[in-house]
């Protein structure tokens, strides 16, 4: 999820610079963050969509897991196919 969250992270930069810097400064792990200003929520979320659908545009779907996530990156779809794989083995012996 790393490998597809940094993409999807990378494009949203490239088409919101400037809400995407503030969003990833609200989401800081410091907790020091203290908004200055009010943080456009419907341009942020509009901003989002955008990219979801250039990703889907520019790159080919890789794998899509048992949940329906799409992995666009080799790296996430191989991790991905193999929890899968996982999973399945787990609940055909018997595990929830």
């Amino acid at each position: 999820m790393d490998q597809e969250i940094a993409l999807l992270r990378s494009l949203r930069g490239k088409i919101c610079p400037d809400l995407a810097r503030k969003a990833e400064a609200a989401n800081a792990k410091d907790l020091g963050y203290v908004p200055l200003e009010s943080f456009d929520f419907a341009a942020w979320n509009r901003c989002r969509h955008e990219a979801e659908q250039g990703l889907r545009g520019s790159k080919p779907t890789r794998y899509r897991n048992q949940k329906g996530f799409v992995f666009y990156t080799q790296q996430g779809a191989g991790l991905a196919e193999q929890a899968d794989q996982l999973s399945s083995l787990l609940k055909a012996s018997g595990c929830p």
